[in-house]
């Protein structure tokens, strides 16, 4: 009979192994003065979490119920962003994702991502966030 808890750690270094882009996740604070060079509000941050990460876009197909809305035809993409479990407690929705480094597809470097949803269960290999391209607010 096989441990569960070395099985769930051999899954996470292979989980980790892929995980080869640089992200920085923080969460805006309260709004402060505006900035008279940008003419914007300041938005201090904190970081939550930087460290490796994995960014995977899915596209699902186009089928008849997806690919039009009025004229226009959609894809419906899913982001979602894998960090190691551990040391990713603190990220929660609304926290930014910034994609620092990507050596394998460097025009991911620089996009953001708003967390949309949290990842947890118990034998997660990944915690795999749930996002959406861009920042609210």
């Amino acid at each position: 009979m096989s441990d569960p808890q070395a099985l769930l750690q051999r899954g996470r270094a292979a989980a980790e192994r892929l995980m080869v882009d640089t992200c920085r996740i923080v969460r805006l604070g309260e709004r402060g003065p505006m900035n008279p060079g940008t003419l914007k509000y300041d938005q201090p941050s904190a970081t939550v979490y930087e460290g490796k990460c994995q960014v995977q876009v899915r596209t699902a197909s186009f089928t008849a119920a997806e690919s039009t809305a009025g004229e226009r035809a959609i894809r419906v993409q899913t982001p979602e962003v894998k960090l190691p479990v551990t040391g990713s407690e603190g990220v929660a929705p609304g926290d930014i994702v910034e994609i620092i480094e990507a050596p394998n597809d460097t025009s991911l470097e620089g996009r953001e991502f708003t967390v949309t949803g949290r990842h947890e269960k118990s034998f997660a290999t990944a915690r795999r966030l749930k996002v959406r391209e861009g920042v609210s607010g």
